[in-house]
């Protein structure tokens, strides 16, 4: 039940950033960037933040139900602003349990829980 939760969470939360942006003009493709090993790994009270050098990946709870994902090449996250999303939703947040440990950096809220293998340092 919680895989599928935050499946559908998690889906949405990457659409709905881009759902009503145009279409950018065509560009060299960037290639994927990957955790190769996490260097910092932040609670926050409503998710987690991972880095891995500049890239920064922060995950949090707007609801118990639905959860935020942003990511970042440069370690600073872009200006935090949506046509698709109204600010009351971007702005939202609550409360989450941490459930991290040496290999997993996780937290839960009342309706889903939220875990990401960490890489192991090289």
């Amino acid at each position: 039940m919680f895989s599928r939760l935050l499946t559908v969470s998690a889906l949405f939360a990457l659409l709905a950033g881009t759902a009503l942006q145009q279409a950018p003009a065509p560009v060299a493709s960037q290639p994927i960037l990957e955790f190769a090993r996490v260097t910092a790994a932040t609670p926050l009270p409503n998710g987690l933040e991972l880095r891995d050098g500049t890239l920064l990946l922060r995950i949090t709870a707007l609801r118990n139900d639905v959860i935020r994902i942003r990511g970042s090449r440069t370690g600073v996250l872009p200006e935090d602003a949506s046509w698709a999303v109204l600010p009351q939703a971007r702005q939202a947040s609550v409360a989450v349990t941490q459930q991290s440990d040496a290999r997993t950096a996780a937290f839960k809220t009342s309706a889903l829980r939220v875990a990401l293998t960490v890489p192991p340092a090289c």
